[in-house]
């Protein structure tokens, strides 16, 4: 992991789960809703907080991340939004007065077909590689925020939300990932700056989100989706628990 040096942020201390309250998806036709689960749902987790920053290295093997709030209950937005994925994703999140640190692992049926190609840092996006994006909305308003996201190789890219539909690809901030392929699929570690982004520290819930791609089957995987697509107005919630 890179050396970053920060001044403490003062962060929001919550001790309850908070309730994110997601509109109701109407899906295409009464086949599918009999078929597959309603998106409408209430998702909502609270960060755990960690004396020791786990190593950004790509291998999610520092014991620290046992202690992390897990979220693995996933749907398919596309192709099928609300269908079971075909493939189970796991994200780990810990937080301390620095850093908000995100895990990912993903398991793949067939990891030797992971799209990998993108190697080096892309301003407008990843390719048509295997990739997870993490949206972040700090100030829990629908309309702002960041996106986050890499693929296998660790490639950054990353977004400034200018409103629901349009973010700016070209903005460019500080934080790290690394990521590997192993005979399982393939994990991911990120650390970002709370320094790299906006916040308001008497705000006590910001909007979040996740969305894996596996490309081979045009199959997008998010924690929250409304109309097969994600943005800050369309987010769980989640706090950090001192």
């Amino acid at each position: 992991m890179k050396s970053l040096s920060f001044l403490p942020v003062l962060l929001p201390t919550i001790h309850t789960f908070l309730i994110a309250f997601i509109p109701l998806v109407s899906l295409e036709t009464n086949a599918q809703n009999a078929n597959h689960r309603s998106l409408e749902t209430e998702k909502s987790i609270t960060i755990v907080r960690t004396e020791i920053p786990p190593t950004i290295d790509g291998t999610l093997d520092d014991e620290v991340w046992s202690q992390a709030t897990v979220i693995s209950d996933f749907l398919q937005s596309k192709p099928l939004e609300g269908a079971e994925p075909t493939e189970r994703t796991e994200i780990y999140l810990l937080y301390d007065d620095n850093m908000l640190y995100i895990g990912g692992r993903f398991w793949d049926s067939e990891p030797e077909r992971i799209a990998a190609g993108t190697l080096r840092h892309r301003w407008n996006r990843l390719g048509d590689d295997d990739r997870i994006a993490v949206v972040l909305s700090p100030y829990n308003d629908q309309r702002s925020g960041y996106k986050f996201e890499t693929n296998a190789n660790g490639v950054k890219h990353e977004a400034i939300y200018q409103n629901v539909s349009q973010n700016l690809p070209a903005w460019d901030t500080i934080w790290d990932a690394a990521s590997s392929i192993n005979e399982e699929g393939w994990v991911t570690e990120m650390a970002i700056p709370f320094k790299s982004i906006s916040f308001d520290s008497n705000n006590n819930a910001w909007g979040m989100n996740f969305s894996r791609a596996v490309r081979r089957k045009n199959e997008e995987i998010t924690w929250v989706s409304r109309n097969r697509t994600y943005n800050p107005s369309i987010t769980g919630q989640h706090g950090f628990y001192k």
